[in-house]
């Protein structure tokens, strides 16, 4: 699972209150603040150590903010 809000820079702007938590923690432990809508980026997952044969493992801690990261000029369709 993963979730995300606005940008820090992003959030004083908001209006309204923020939900203290978005999904269950069991899911998701903490949320990445990755929403920009200012400039076009890709989510991407972050890479893990390589499996053998040189085949490359994806992170996964249930933490969206350890796990995703963006990417700038978006890359659509790329293996990190």
């Amino acid at each position: 699972m993963f979730t995300s809000t606005l940008v820090p820079s992003q959030e004083n702007v908001y209006s309204g209150p923020l939900c203290p938590r978005n999904v269950d923690i069991r899911f998701d432990r903490q949320r990445a603040k990755l929403i920009d809508d200012d400039q076009p980026y890709s989510l991407v997952r972050k890479a893990g150590p390589s499996l053998s044969a040189g085949r490359i493992n994806i992170q996964r801690t249930f933490t969206s903010s350890r796990d995703f990261t963006t990417e700038d000029p978006p890359t659509p369709g790329k293996v990190p």
